[in-house]
């Protein structure tokens, strides 16, 4: 599959899914609507999200070929080295997504401006 994701050098700090741990965690702040997990991988997020009840779309996509149309909501672990260009993408051509991205990326300063830009 050729996509621009797989055309940029992947950093081996992108290919880390969410443990079901992590969704146990954070499960009653997720509001009940079909999600769209952005980043497939092998699906471990996916099915953790379905474990825990959640309606999630099989469809796997590619985030960066388009966003779904279906108004469901983007829920994901983003690839770290490309948190920037993935809020580039949601801010302002969604209001419904849930990022689960550490708080040394949140800090630094290219991502506060898309941040900023969420108000």
């Amino acid at each position: 599959m050729s996509s621009f994701y797989n055309m940029i050098h992947k950093n081996p700090s992108d290919e880390w899914e969410t443990p079901l741990v992590y969704w146990e965690e954070i499960k009653d702040l997720i509001p009940k609507e079909t999600i769209w997990e952005a980043f497939y991988g092998t699906g471990r997020s996916a099915n953790n999200l379905k474990h825990l009840g959640f309606k999630v779309l099989e469809d796997k996509g590619d985030f960066f070929k388009e966003l779904p149309t279906n108004n469901s909501l983007i829920i994901s672990n983003p690839p770290r080295s490309k948190i920037n260009i993935i809020l580039n993408e949601l801010v302002g051509k969604t209001n419904k997504f849930i990022l689960l991205i550490p708080m040394n990326k949140i800090a630094q300063l290219g991502s506060q401006e898309y941040i900023k830009q969420m108000k």
